[in-house]
């Protein structure tokens, strides 16, 4: 799991998705950063989707937080972590 957006120790790869503010959004309270870590994603899942174009690696998170607001920090993907569709569809 490497790339321009892809950060952290090899064991602790991580990226950041931008809520608020920070994505652009100029009318709203939120400036927050989320950080999404990716051991829940295997080498196996990657290379699945890597072996089929139609493949794609599907992770969620619990986005809102206690407040009502979005959430920050460091959150855990939902469920055992990704998953591959292999038809593509989301």
């Amino acid at each position: 799991m490497l790339g321009e957006f892809t950060q952290g120790t090899p064991k602790e790869r991580f990226v950041y998705i931008c809520v608020g503010q920070y994505a652009g959004q100029e009318k709203t309270q939120w400036a927050r950063r989320v950080k999404i870590h990716l051991s829940g994603i295997s080498w196996t899942q990657v290379n699945q989707v890597l072996a089929n174009k139609k493949a794609k690696l599907v992770a969620s998170y619990e986005a809102t937080d206690k407040d009502g607001g979005p959430r920050c920090a460091g959150v855990p993907l939902i469920g055992k972590g990704g998953s591959v569709s292999k038809s593509g569809a989301n």
